[in-house]
């Protein structure tokens, strides 16, 4: 089922690469060591990812198969329609040490709402 809403958490989100765009701590990460964690981390956290499953990955395709499928019901994942799935361009976003994390959470708003989700932030005082 395609979810309607999903929630980022400024004072837990990891962004930026390393430079001077970056924020939160530790590595850029579904989940990372130090508990910080990229869009799609928290989204598959929101989806019913068990953390122990984001630990240290990257990206939606590395984790097990069965929880891959969340983010596919979700409409994040492996959209055959496109060359690239929606869980790519997040990536580029989240990831790109250029833009600020204000621009960053514009440009994420944007990409979800042309898919009919809305982005909800929170603890933006955190940035």
């Amino acid at each position: 089922m395609k979810v309607q809403e999903l929630t980022l958490d400024c004072s837990k989100w990891r962004c930026g690469g390393f430079g001077k765009n970056t924020y939160g701590q530790g590595s850029t990460a579904l989940l990372n060591k130090e508990g910080f964690m990229c869009c799609l981390g928290q989204f598959g956290e929101q989806l019913g990812v068990p953390e122990d499953l984001l630990l240290d990955h990257h990206v939606p395709s590395e984790i097990d198969e069965g929880y891959q499928t969340l983010y596919e019901q979700a409409g994040l994942l492996n959209d055959s329609l496109r060359e690239e799935s929606l869980s790519d361009t997040l990536v580029a976003i989240n990831d790109n040490s250029f833009s600020t994390p204000e621009e960053k959470i514009e440009q994420i708003k944007e990409t979800l709402s042309k898919e009919g989700i809305t982005l909800r932030v929170i603890n933006e005082e955190a940035l």
